[in-house]
């Protein structure tokens, strides 16, 4: 029985041409020489190790076959080529990197050939092994072949990760004397890539959830990371934020490639998988709704428990970093000096003043010569509405 799958990939399969190229895509985390894992109708990447095939002023080819049958052309003279039997399509080639799909299920060869420029002479060839599976809920050894991601606790990693987080609080990151970013100001979360392990599909396919909470909030913000890009969110106040990082995929035959927080516990440096009772050291199960936290004692949610418990596993890391009140920041939006006249009237200020708790006040000031002092002018000037008519030059 066909199972049903994802809207996508029940339209190619119903066209005669494939024309479109899926979103999904699965990721090759392996070295070129391994077998990559690869589910029908979806993209998979890979990347050639060797150095002569992406080295520039050669000529590459890639061709595709099944099971030692005929090859296929995909890459030649710098296009990608159209495969009439539909089984292939090649959605990029650049720089030794492949991005693929295949329709059918089966075991196929990847060639990538470098010729040199105007050359009839083949100075490498590069193969690779995919091995397509027909169904989303594969084993091999007894373990699944296509995963979600999970988090990667390397101590260095995360150290490293945590360096990163407070380089990205620097108003001025190479400054002698570092302050931090202002109120009303931007702040990037750093890619967490080095930290997960993707499973099945590359990085930049998940959607990837940034839940932050601000300094005296209670609950988390949301903004989202896709693609290549990272996400940023607005500094409101100074103190200690926090934020964590989930990610979300589009099923795939029924089958879930998220990773997210439902019925894990949060403790200061992140959220646990089932805690434990405190004494016998008993996983126990836990619900989350809103503030309201329940222990049970069976998977099925039946038998609660009362008792002390401790943290078990964690499975998505919290992290902190400290904004400091540096002071008000000052954006003129005006970027030259316009001309005013006397006897007309002047709108001198267009500014965006931010920072945390502020009183602004606007004082119109006057010098005659660029060599003098300042003062104050005597001029009538309605700090509300920054308008003035000057009386001198």
């Amino acid at each position: 029985m066909i199972k049903k799958r994802i809207t996508k990939l029940l339209m190619i399969l119903l066209c005669a041409v494939l024309v479109m190229p899926l979103s999904l895509s699965l990721s090759n985390a392996k070295a070129a020489s391994d077998e990559v894992s690869a589910y029908y109708g979806v993209d998979f990447t890979y990347t050639t190790s060797n150095q002569h095939i992406v080295a520039k002023g050669n000529k590459v080819i890639l061709t595709a076959t099944v099971d030692g049958g005929t090859a296929v052309e995909l890459f030649k003279d710098g296009s990608i080529k159209t495969d009439s039997t539909n089984t292939y399509v090649l959605t990029s080639y650049a720089s030794g990197k492949v991005t693929a799909r295949i329709t059918k299920p089966g075991n196929y060869t990847f060639k990538i050939e470098s010729i040199k420029e105007s050359e009839t002479e083949t100075l490498f060839t590069d193969t690779q092994k995919v091995k397509v599976y027909g169904d989303i809920n594969a084993t091999e050894g007894g373990v699944e072949v296509f995963k979600g991601p999970s988090y990667e606790f390397d101590d260095a990693k995360r150290t490293e990760y945590q360096s990163q987080v407070v380089y990205g609080t620097y108003a001025d990151p190479n400054a002698n004397e570092k302050i931090s970013i202002y109120v009303g100001d931007s702040y990037t979360v750093p890619s967490i890539e080095k930290l997960v392990n993707t499973g099945a599909f590359a990085y930049s396919q998940y959607r990837r959830i940034i839940n932050y909470l601000a300094p005296t909030s209670t609950s988390y913000n949301q903004t989202t990371a896709t693609g290549t890009n990272d996400a940023t969110f607005t500094i409101s106040k100074v103190g200690t934020f926090r934020f964590y990082i989930t990610f979300a995929f589009d099923e795939i035959d029924g089958k879930n490639f998220g990773l997210g927080v439902d019925n894990l516990e949060e403790f200061s440096d992140g959220w646990y998988s089932m805690v434990k009772d405190d004494n016998s050291n008993q996983k126990l199960y836990v619900t989350t709704s809103g503030t309201s936290v329940k222990y049970y004692e069976d998977e099925d949610y039946e038998v609660e428990y009362k008792g002390a418990v401790k943290k078990d596993k964690l499975i998505v890391p919290i992290f902190e970093f400290e904004i400091t009140n540096s002071g008000p920041k000052v954006k003129f939006n005006s970027t030259y000096q316009e001309n005013g006249y006397i006897g007309l009237q002047y709108t001198s200020i267009s500014a965006t003043v931010s920072g945390n708790d502020l009183t602004t006040t606007y004082t119109l000031m006057y010098k005659s010569s660029l060599n003098d002092n300042w003062a104050e002018a005597t001029e009538s000037f309605d700090s509300s509405s920054k308008k003035f008519v000057p009386e001198k030059v």
